[in-house]
């Protein structure tokens, strides 16, 4: 127990200053394809989501996934849930990688975000809740031994151009690990890691749970939150991004709607980016990538009406 909770704190720390370094967010990414044409950050977040697959599948082939990745049924609400996220995400003007990030930075005005998640979560109870899908397995976890096989050589591959590129750039490992292709590398790993020894402990699953009164595990998942949030301002620290910052009333209102929108989407998916990402999408269930489909496409529409709107 003592054990295991050690390892997922260390995981979720790793995790936290990672995402820091690489200023992971899905609306940065989507922001990226409208304003300058480029899918760089879109394709490491995919990355992210291999290396978190491959991490399931191993871990599983070793019985040692104690906990089992639930899977939901697709329906009206999967897609108006990934809609009313991606609204939020925008409005917060970060999904739930970049709100740990914000924060991390000193953005104060982000500590209002879990707040709106809360209230989000506690509106979509009346509506119907996500439905089991049958049959729940995965057919990632079900990898014949070959497509384990396959897995160590896309990892020694992986490792090999790592080194290529770390020798060619000349730059250190604190620059070199600030790359987004190798951060979201170490947050897939670092996130399976604290999901093979805790369980579901992402913090929008957190927040919902707790509006709908399941109190078991809370201390511990709570105790995780914090350390996520401690790698990441130990991030900022380290490359000097700390900047304390003071709330205004806009920014907090912002952060709290954005936030109820992206409580609300969650709830309604099950789970916000950061599960379907690292979970939903590298497990190949089906609710996940329709969801996450939902949010890019929302964002893109929005972001392409907001750019127009602003253009002179």
């Amino acid at each position: 127990m003592v054990s295991s909770l050690l390892i997922g704190l260390v995981a979720v720390t790793v995790m936290g200053f990672a995402n820091q370094l690489g200023d992971t967010c899905t609306v940065s990414a989507i922001r990226e394809i409208v304003q300058v044409r480029r899918f760089t950050r879109l394709f490491v977040l995919l990355e992210a989501a291999l290396w978190a697959g491959v991490s399931l599948v191993w871990l599983n082939a070793f019985d040692t996934l104690t906990t089992r990745p639930s899977n939901y049924a697709v329906g009206t609400l999967t897609i108006v849930g990934g809609i009313l996220f991606g609204l939020g995400a925008l409005l917060n003007r970060a999904c739930l990688f970049g709100t740990v990030s914000r924060l991390g930075n000193g953005e104060w005005a982000y500590i209002f975000t879990p707040a709106g998640i809360f209230a989000g979560s506690l509106a979509a109870l009346k509506l119907p809740p996500p439905q089991p899908f049958t049959p729940n397995e995965s057919l990632a976890l079900g990898s014949p031994p070959w497509l384990l096989a396959l897995t160590i050589g896309l990892i020694l591959v992986r490792l090999y151009v790592h080194r290529l590129k770390a020798g060619q750039a000349k730059r250190s490992i604190l620059k070199y690990l600030s790359s987004p292709s190798v951060a979201t590398t170490v947050i897939g790993i670092s996130f399976v890691i604290a999901f093979a020894v805790e369980g579901s402990w992402g913090y929008a699953e957190l927040l919902s749970d707790f509006a709908r009164g399941k109190a078991q595990a809370f201390p511990i998942k709570w105790v995780l939150f914090a350390a996520l949030m401690m790698g990441s301002v130990g991030g900022a620290w380290v490359t000097k991004q700390f900047r304390s910052i003071t709330p205004t009333i806009e920014n907090v209102v912002r952060c709290l709607i954005g936030g109820a929108l992206m409580g609300a989407g969650a709830a309604l998916i099950p789970g916000g980016n950061i599960s379907l990402v690292l979970i939903g999408i590298p497990l190949l269930q089906p609710y996940a990538w329709v969801a996450f489909a939902s949010i890019c496409i929302t964002l893109y529409a929005a972001i392409r009406m907001t750019t127009r709107q602003d253009a002179p």
